[in-house]
């Protein structure tokens, strides 16, 4: 019965053995007399060494792609990058800079009386004339100055009326005094012609001391005729005199009068000049002193435009370079007048005189942006000009292969650069496909895969 059942576990440990994997080696005991000895089966080949045939096929996997990739070491895909091709012929370099149209005249409004504002008679942006009122000032005190002025101005011409009239009638007198005079001394020279006759003849018709007497009276008569011909002079130069310095006086006293009615005319800030008025700095029952500012009236047709050039750019600019502004609806031609000669924030401000006709969006302030024409070569191999790319530098491109499967890192010499395209002095030819869209994820791969 022993044996029947050593047969039949014999058989169970069998049929275990092929259906489930191998065990452990059970630990070496003594038999006992139950114990079952089993039969220690060798594995098969295949089942001890799997692991070689995986790894062949790994290593023959890794081969195959080493074989693919080559010394790539990176994986971009087509779609993400940007290429353009490299090409030769005329090369225009142009410099791109936003601005804004300026008036080229602009007149400043001031207040040239103190005063207080009464009435604002425009709006900024309101078209104006020479004449256009724009303030209207109040100052109480003109008037006032104005009316004790006119009244000093009256009361100095009628002195001065009075006080020429007496010295006319003093001249007057002394031009009656100067012709009895004269008379005196005529009639005194006939006496003595008489006298003197009468004493030729014998007889003594005339003494000797009467004749000495009307000696001396001609010379006292004469004497006094010349004395009253020198205080007729006199008088007339201080009659002369007199005039002048009350004609004087009359004359600043009206000056007077006349600034004062100036300055109440200039009560009324007027435009100045023909165009817009851009800014007003006042608003009512404000007080201004001589000089305040007032606001600004630019003439609007003699427009300019006012370009920011960036300082690394603006060594190509100079005066009378060409230059295209477009104002988004319309394209002007211009060129450069003036080249700033110092930098504010990283920027140049460069003017550019428009020509032709100013379109009727043109205005002052409006935004704009200008295209200066640097020069343009001829025969020159440029390309699509890359974010990274510098003019006059050294620099690298990845150029894709025939099949653009693959691209390769080349060392490339760039030459002059414009707004879009840059020129290519050596390293890529014409025809090249190089990538121009941003490089700095595979900057450190010289050759990189693209899918």
């Amino acid at each position: 019965m022993k044996t029947d059942l050593r047969q039949e576990l014999h058989a169970v440990d069998t049929d275990e053995n092929e259906n489930t994997p191998e065990r452990p080696a059970p630990v070496n005991r003594p038999l006992r007399s139950m114990d079952i000895v089993r039969e220690k089966k060798e594995q098969s080949p295949i089942r001890k060494y799997w692991y070689v045939p995986a790894a062949l096929a790994a290593i023959l996997v890794l081969f195959g792609i080493k074989s693919y990739l080559g010394n790539a070491s990176y994986i971009v895909r087509r779609d993400d990058l940007k290429v353009s091709i490299v090409q030769k012929g005329a090369f225009a370099v142009d410099v791109r800079a936003n601005g804004k149209l300026k008036s080229k005249d602009v007149f400043m409004l001031a207040s040239r009386v103190s005063g207080s504002v009464g009435q604002v008679l425009v709006k900024a942006g309101d078209t104006v004339d020479v004449d256009t009122p724009v303030v209207n000032l109040v100052n109480p005190q003109l008037t006032i100055d104005l009316d004790q002025a006119r009244a000093k101005l009256q009361q100095t011409s009628a002195e001065s009326q009075v006080e020429m009239r007496t010295l006319g009638t003093a001249l007057l007198d002394q031009q009656i005094q100067l012709l009895t005079a004269k008379n005196n001394y005529q009639t005194a020279l006939r006496e003595l012609n008489a006298k003197t006759e009468l004493s030729k003849f014998d007889g003594g018709l005339v003494s000797a001391m009467d004749l000495q007497q009307a000696k001396a009276s001609v010379e006292t008569q004469q004497q006094i005729w010349q004395f009253s011909e020198k205080r007729v002079a006199e008088m007339r130069e201080r009659l002369a005199a007199q005039k002048r310095a009350e004609d004087l006086q009359i004359q600043q006293l009206r000056a007077q009068v006349g600034n004062i009615q100036t300055q109440i005319d200039q009560l009324v800030v007027r435009a100045g000049m023909r165009g817009t008025l851009q800014s007003l700095a006042v608003s009512p029952g404000q007080k201004l002193n001589v000089g305040d500012s007032v606001g600004v009236v630019a003439d609007t047709t003699t427009l300019i435009a006012q370009l920011q050039v960036p300082e690394l750019q603006v060594q190509q600019v100079r005066a009378g370079l060409p230059v295209t502004i477009d104002t988004r609806r319309s394209k002007i031609e211009g060129e450069v007048i003036r080249v700033a000669p110092s930098v504010a924030g990283g920027m140049v401000e460069v003017d550019v005189a428009l020509k032709g006709t100013v379109p009727s969006e043109a205005r002052a302030d409006l935004s704009v942006e200008g295209l200066v024409h640097v020069v343009e070569m001829k025969n020159v191999t440029y390309l699509d000009r890359p974010d990274f790319a510098k003019a006059n530098t050294v620099g690298s491109l990845y150029r894709l292969t025939e099949d653009e499967s693959k691209a390769v890192k080349i060392p490339v010499k760039f030459g002059e650069a414009s707004v879009n395209q840059i020129q290519i002095v050596s390293g890529a030819a014409a025809g090249d496909r190089i990538i121009t869209s941003d490089v700095s994820a595979f900057a450190a791969h010289d050759t990189i895969i693209v899918k």
